[in-house]
């Protein structure tokens, strides 16, 4: 299996990310002999990941610079504030009634 070819997936950007140093991992010998069983599966969801990878289609991907991602984000958050802001205000449009005054007079009157 060729580890450097491996791209994990950068789910804050939802792009694939090139890794080169994947071979640099710390592993103790006391942790080796029970994180076998981990480690080979470990090693065939690796192995299905790479058959499934079609170098092809990961050259036409697109990867956006730092700046077209901010003014994605960006965009995401005002959409996201408009929506809230839509739902808060919907429905919510004040009806004013206008009160009859009360006159001591005709309060007296009628309690007589």
């Amino acid at each position: 299996m060729d580890s450097s070819n491996s791209q994990p997936i950068d789910s804050a950007r939802n792009t694939m990310i090139k890794t080169q140093d994947v071979e640099k991992v710390n592993r103790s010998p006391s942790t080796a002999s029970s994180t076998n069983a981990r480690s080979a599966e470990l090693q065939s969801w690796a192995a299905t990941f790479e058959r499934m990878s079609d170098q092809r289609l990961e050259k036409q991907r697109f990867v956006p610079s730092v700046k077209k991602d901010d003014e994605i984000s960006t965009n995401a958050l005002g959409a996201k504030l408009e929506r809230a802001l839509g739902r808060r205000m919907s429905g919510q449009d004040a009806i004013f009634k206008r009160k009859d005054s009360l006159n001591e007079k005709a309060v007296e009157i009628a309690a007589s």
